[in-house]
């Protein structure tokens, strides 16, 4: 029943109940039970470090880990089929420009964290990113470099770098689209999501495509 799906416990997943502030957590979990988050946390500086902590089905959680250590933001999470955690999160500059990361956890805890797409001006938000069985990484974001938002897509394959770079909303005018989120399927179909201000009369008026 309904009461069988409210949590059985609730504990705080950062290690530092101060002043800090953490915010925009992400979670994944694998087919072991084993939970992997990320998330923000200002550690007193006022900008976000992305941090990262897991912790098994029977375990403690582990030692907390800074995945990005500047201005980070917007976090998403994905595990690939070999429990390998793949992150990604908004980066800003000290000029205002919003870019994209993503990173891999190797099994030591080394994070080989990349720029998606350096394009200044873009103002780049709001990623998210899926993985297939193969390991092949994908991610969605909301990009302005030619408009108020665009949806842009681009792929990494298992063993290689970002790539396959394009507009996925198919509307040439200068509507907003943004928050998109993604998924792919066990034969490794993409779907994506988004809201889309093509039909609207004006803000607040956004449909779904």
């Amino acid at each position: 029943g309904a009461a069988d799906a409210l949590p059985s416990t609730i504990e705080m997943v950062n290690d530092d109940p101060d002043a800090n502030d953490q915010y925009a957590p992400a979670l994944a979990v694998d087919g072991m039970g084993q939970r992997f988050v990320v998330w923000a946390d200002d550690n007193g500086a006022g900008y976000g470090t992305i941090m990262f902590r897991t912790r098994s089905a029977q375990g403690d959680w582990s030692i907390p880990e800074i995945v990005y250590s500047e201005r980070g933001s917007g976090v998403d999470l994905t595990i690939d089929a070999s429990g390998r955690p793949i992150a990604a999160w908004v980066n800003a500059d000290y000029l205002g420009q919003h870019y994209i990361y993503a990173g891999q956890r190797s099994a030591s805890g080394w994070w080989n964290n990349n720029t998606v797409e350096w394009i200044s001006g873009a103002q780049q938000t709001a990623p998210a990113i899926a993985v297939d069985a193969a390991g092949n990484a994908y991610i969605v974001w909301q990009d302005g470099r030619n408009d108020s938002g665009d949806i842009r897509f681009a792929y990494q394959p298992a063993d290689g770098g970002w790539q396959d770079h394009q507009m996925i909303n198919d509307d040439s005018g200068a509507n907003w689209q943004g928050t998109p989120d993604l998924a792919v399927d066990a034969e490794g179909t993409l779907y994506a999501v988004w809201a889309d201000a093509r039909n609207g009369e004006g803000e607040g008026d956004n449909d779904i495509y």
